[in-house]
This record gives structure tokens, sequence and C-alpha cells, in this order.
């Protein structure tokens, strides 16, 4: 003969049923457990600093960096357009 498996009511104490504060007390614990979880794979907060640069770049430093950042953006892509054609052509 297979033996009836019990409810959850007749698992927990009649003390336990009359106090739903247990309950909440898991639920808290269960909680907090969670929280501990996601607040050790958070990523460290930056360092930010809000004084001015050690060494400031000049007018003509940032014109250069600004050129060349363009350039190479800008410079390729305006190669691949005027070749579009070829590439089209081209057998493969």
């Amino acid at each position: 003969m297979i033996p009836k498996p019990l409810a959850l009511s007749q698992l927990q104490s009649e003390e336990q049923r009359d106090r739903p504060e247990s309950a909440m007390r898991g639920f808290q614990r269960g909680s907090q457990l969670l929280a501990a979880a996601l607040r050790i794979s958070r990523v460290p907060q930056a360092q930010i600093r809000s004084h001015p640069a050690e060494h400031p770049l000049s007018a003509g430093e940032q014109a250069i960096a600004l050129t060349l950042m363009f350039s190479s953006f800008l410079l390729p892509t305006a190669w691949v357009l005027s070749n579009i054609y070829n590439y089209r052509s081209r057998p493969e």
C-alpha cells in the first residue's frame, strides 16, 4: 500500500499555521539573500574626478585630435562609397 503524501498544512505545526509572521520572516530572509547575491555581482562605481585637468590641451592640439578622429571614420567610408561601382562589377 502506497502512503498518501502529506499536505503542506499537515507538515506545519499548529503554532506555525496560526502565526503568519513566520512566513513573512521567511520571505524577508529570501529577499535579503537575493539582494546580497545582486549586490556581489554589481560593477564597482567609477572614480570621477571633478577638478581641472593636470595638463590642459591647447586649441591646436584639440584641432589635431578632432581632425584625426573624424578622418579615421570618414576617409574609409568615402573610399568605399566612391568605389562602390568597382566593387559591384567585380566578379566573385
